[in-house]
């Protein structure tokens, strides 16, 4: 894979997120792994691991990915149980 990390330079730049960190498979180029992370409230005594374990609100991995697969309207619904949104 190769891994594609994006620090943004302020919440004005970029509200929602602080970083991302994508993973590629180099293969298919695809994403199969993708982490983000919001702004903190406080950096008091937060080193940039500690700053990422509190900040993280999305982790995404991707797996048995079926390519050209045929798709339906039920596919991009989110209310399909079959997603399992926490």
């Amino acid at each position: 894979c190769t891994v594609s990390t994006m620090n943004s330079t302020s919440p004005a730049a970029s509200p929602e997120y602080r970083k991302s960190i994508t993973y590629i498979d180099d293969e298919w180029n695809i994403p199969v792994y993708s982490k983000h992370f919001e702004w903190p409230t406080s950096t008091a005594d937060l080193n940039d691991a500690r700053l990422d374990d509190a900040t993280l609100i999305e982790s995404y991995s991707f797996s048995e990915i079926q390519i050209n697969a045929p798709l339906t309207d039920r596919d991009f619904d989110r209310s399909n149980p079959e997603y399992r949104f926490r």
